[in-house]
């Protein structure tokens, strides 16, 4: 018996012997002309024994208080049907006020079936005690008696929606009450006299529970929520809950058993279906490619799901228990922009898709949207925080890129107009200035005029690359051969003055398959990286060296040189438009922009992997397309 429910019992045990006396006093006759002080008195000391059996399960003083008033009552010539349903009365607002103050299903069942025993048990010792007292007045009371306590049975177990059943000393049923009707199907007249058997599983009966069960009972006297299965007459198996008492006659023989039967199925079931629907939730959050991170009121860690994982390198057990400040970087942490994120959060009661910079296990800077919400409990008070990060750093570099796209879309209805404008009077100057320098005779002049012919050529190429970059590509697909552009692409560059002290390593794989690729477009993309290669390398012992191979579908080109390598802090950078790490006059920053453009529509990719001072080797995944 839960210690809330005596102590709450305690506290109202004057307005329970109230309502308890009230009840007696309008439902049974020989109270009626009782006087209400006995009957108050009664009851009260009823209710007290009833307590100290609540806490100690102790029944002598109920042994003592039901042998004073079968005595009384017997002397009275009460009938036996009165004082047994002012019992029942007593259990009606015992079992009332529990329903009052339930606040959990399974207490409320616990204490119900408690109660429910006592009470029973409280008839069957009284009605003993009150029968012993008849007996010894005539053999005609003692049938009376007989008669008087079948109805007790018959009215305290028509009351209670569980199956209470009457088992003889061989497990023969003996009694069937209403409830037990309700819950196997079966009517009391086609089921009085068969044997317990019939309500148990095929595998529970040879598995010998019964037998079990029985010897536990006789042992003991009482078996007390045992858990099983049990056969209704349909052939549903029910999950029930029963309470078996031995029962004794006077001489102390064992007659028979009384057990009390409550159906669990729907419950049980009710629980399977909550907790399939949490680990349902559970796997909804904990699978979620976004990282949700549950926290308690100082930002500490409590619930971290395979997302957060993924996105930070932390595994659960490396991360519970720390503050959230381990994904903040040094200089948030310095700007205290969690604290300003917890101020927010305090007046708004949530923040939604607040972007900014968070650091992984490895260092690693990404970029991130936090959704940050305040968790209440059942009484509105807060008990922590949910926080859910989206790495976001991949649509970041998609926005920059749009952002460049937008610039160069700008760009490329300005191009026309240059080439237009500026193109055709370049011609004629350069037109002049060849002519100029044939007739010059002065050599300060000469070298002056070539290094206005050498400006002139240098802005005529940019107009040229910014007029190919934002004019429609000529995309014209035929089969082609990998290795005769890489030959040809190198025969180009090997005129260049930077190729004169470049030593070539060509190692190219025979019989490479023919793919359907725009051939001039790929030939300018192995040309670009090879002329980059020729700017990254030393002027005096340069090595580059130019591989094939056929891979997973594609065919790589790797291009490796031996310069100095490429900085991590500008990796990221070398695709965008007009980034160049040449000096001033050297490149325009379009080559490998058009190239990983190039390479992106026909869905390869361009790869890069870079170490300082051990050069750079860029792989080209060119698709096997037939």
């Amino acid at each position: 018996m839960e210690i809330q429910f005596i102590e709450a019992l305690k506290k109202n045990a004057d307005s329970l012997i109230e309502e308890w006396v009230s009840l007696v006093k309008t439902s049974t006759k020989n109270y009626q002309s009782a006087s209400e002080d006995e009957i108050r008195n009664n009851i009260k000391r009823h209710m007290q024994v009833i307590i100290e059996v609540f806490e100690n399960q102790d029944y002598s003083e109920l042994n003592e208080f039901l042998e004073n008033l079968a005595d009384k009552r017997s002397k009275m010539d009460f009938d036996i049907k009165e004082t047994l349903f002012a019992f029942l009365n007593g259990q009606t607002v015992l079992l009332r006020f529990l329903d009052s103050i339930r606040d959990k299903e399974n207490i409320f069942c616990t204490n119900c079936r408690e109660i429910t025993d006592c009470f029973n048990k409280t008839q069957i010792l009284y009605s003993n005690i009150f029968q012993s007292k008849r007996l010894e007045k005539t053999e005609r009371s003692y049938l009376r008696e007989i008669e008087h306590k079948d109805l007790r049975l018959s009215s305290l177990t028509d009351v209670t929606a569980d199956a209470v059943i009457g088992l003889d000393a061989n497990l023969n049923i003996r009694s069937w009450n209403r409830g037990a009707e309700v819950m196997y199907q079966y009517r009391t007249n086609e089921i009085l006299g068969k044997p317990l058997a019939i309500l148990v599983p095929k595998e529970l009966l040879n598995n010998g529970e019964l037998q079990s069960l029985e010897m536990i009972t006789r042992r003991s006297g009482f078996i007390k929520n045992y858990q099983t299965e049990r056969i209704r007459k349909d052939g549903k198996v029910l999950i029930v809950n029963i309470s078996c008492t031995l029962l004794k006659d006077n001489d102390g023989k064992d007659i028979g058993f009384s057990t009390i039967h409550h159906d669990l199925t729907e419950m049980i079931q009710l629980e399977q279906e909550i907790r399939s629907q949490e680990r349902y939730l559970s796997s909804v959050v904990d699978y979620s490619m976004d990282a949700i991170i549950g926290l308690d009121l100082n930002d500490n860690i409590v619930s971290w799901n395979k997302g957060a994982e993924n996105i930070f390198g932390y595994t659960k057990e490396e991360v519970i228990g720390k503050n959230l400040d381990i994904l903040f970087t040094p200089e948030a942490k310095k700007s205290g922009e969690l604290k300003r994120i917890n101020e927010e959060l305090n007046k708004a009661g949530f923040i939604k898709s607040y972007e900014g910079e968070r650091i992984t296990k490895s260092g690693k800077y990404i970029s991130t949207s936090l959704t940050k919400s305040l968790i209440r409990d059942k009484n509105n008070k807060i008990i922590g925080s949910s926080a859910i990060l989206r790495d976001i750093t991949e649509y970041e570099k998609l926005k920059m890129q749009m952002s460049h796209s937008e610039k160069l879309s700008v760009v490329g209805q300005l191009t026309a107009g240059i080439a237009h404008e500026v193109g055709n009077p370049l011609t004629s100057i350069s037109s002049l200035i060849q002519v100029l320098t044939r007739t010059a005779q002065n050599e300060d002049l000469t070298n002056k005029l070539n290094l206005i012919k050498k400006q002139t050529d240098r802005i005529t190429k940019l107009i040229r690359d910014l007029v190919s970059f934002s004019q429609p590509s000529d995309f014209r697909i035929k089969p082609t051969d990998i290795n005769g552009l890489i030959k040809e692409a190198i025969s180009i560059i090997k005129y260049d003055n930077r190729a004169q002290n470049c030593h070539f390593d060509i190692q190219l794989a025979e019989k490479l398959p023919l793919t359907d690729i725009p051939e001039d477009q790929v030939q300018q993309v192995i040309i670009n990286i090879l002329l980059n290669a020729l700017d990254a390398a030393p002027p005096e012992n340069g090595k580059i060296s130019i591989h094939s191979l056929t891979r997973n579908g594609t065919i790589n080109v790797k291009i490796k040189d031996n310069g100095k390598g490429i900085p991590l802090s500008i990796i990221d950078k070398i695709f965008n438009p007009f980034f160049t790490t040449k000096g001033v006059g050297k490149g325009t920053g379009l080559g490998l922009w058009v190239s990983y453009g190039i390479i992106e529509n026909i869905r390869g990719k361009i790869l890069v992997d870079s170490k300082m001072n051990s050069g750079s080797t860029f792989t080209i995944e060119i698709p096997i397309i037939r």
